[in-house]
């Protein structure tokens, strides 16, 4: 008698499982028909940034954060720039003296003319004359970042 209860307890459960089982398989989300066409108007959550990226040429992105005038006629300028990976960037000849700052990424960089690469890690800082072409290599798989400190005489 309780070998007989116990199989009807287990055949029980097994058509209580099965039939859940099938439950959810008919509830199932199953695409049907085709998509809506998308609407023309994209909608942007939030505000613009206050400074945003700019794309330059060569991919490059590039935004001045900050200026400033200084004494004597003069004005300082913070710009920021994020390099492609694997590729060589070039930002054009700087107006005035400046300090590059390399905020993230690995590369080189190459001022003017010269061939002679300088390497660059994280919290490297240079100094690059004025009127100098700079070149940045970026074998890595990530962008650089680079800050640049500019002192332009007016």
């Amino acid at each position: 008698m309780r070998r007989l209860l116990i199989v009807v307890v287990v055949v029980l459960l097994g058509v209580l499982a099965y039939s859940g089982y099938r439950y959810a398989r008919r509830n199932a989300v199953v695409a049907r028909g085709p998509l809506p066409a998308p609407s023309n108007e994209l909608k942007f959550a939030g505000k613009l940034p206050e400074h945003p990226f700019q794309l330059q040429e060569g991919n490059v992105l590039s935004r001045v954060e900050f200026e400033t005038p200084a004494p004597a006629n003069s004005q300082i300028e913070i710009r920021d720039f994020i390099l492609p990976p694997h590729v060589e960037s070039r930002i054009a000849a700087l107006p005035g003296p400046a300090i590059v700052e390399v905020a993230g990424g690995q590369g080189s960089l190459a001022v003017g003319e010269k061939e002679e690469k300088e390497r660059l890690a994280p919290g490297d800082v240079k100094l690059v004359p004025a009127a100098q072409v700079l070149k940045f290599g970026n074998d890595a798989a990530y962008p650089l970042a680079v800050r640049i400190y500019l002192f332009e005489a007016k």
